[in-house]
């Protein structure tokens, strides 16, 4: 990561003064063309994420929609910092768009035997509403909808 880059999102942490903090969002959000919004997306230590998820939800969709899958990776633990806002955000998203990255990456869940991610993401399933019949996958749809039929 470019050390510039990196500085920034060092002053993101909760650990920094709040003033820092608020300017480091601010130099983000007036530069986004600049920024690899990967690099938003539970980058560097845990004190940043949550205002990296503010961030995201600032830049929201469509913006947000080729970091989609690393987004969902908040999912792999619903206690993470900016989870809140995560879920938020994607409750901008049309279905349409959502669900074929979800479905992916709920297959991707299951592959790793990721019982906690898995979880997360069956989460934002009911938050979100989504119904079974919205899946392509029926794969997806075992994963996601076990519990709830």
């Amino acid at each position: 990561m470019d050390p510039k880059f990196a500085a920034i999102i060092a002053d993101l942490s909760w650990e920094r003064p709040k003033p820092l903090q608020e300017e480091a969002r601010k130099a983000i959000l007036l530069n986004l063309d600049q920024w690899d919004l990967s690099l938003l997306c539970l980058a560097g230590d845990k004190s940043c994420w949550k205002n990296e998820a503010q961030i995201l939800k600032s830049t929201g969709y469509p913006r947000i929609l080729p970091v989609l899958p690393r987004i969902l990776e908040w999912y792999m633990d619903v206690n993470w910092p900016g989870f809140s806002d995560i879920t938020e955000l994607l409750s901008t998203v049309p279905s349409n768009e959502l669900i074929p990255t979800l479905e992916t990456v709920a297959l991707k869940a299951l592959k790793e035997n990721d019982g906690m991610w898995i979880f997360g993401l069956t989460f934002l399933v009911r938050e979100l509403k989504i119904r079974r019949d919205q899946l392509s996958l029926e794969s997806a749809r075992k994963i996601l909808f076990k519990s709830n039929v």
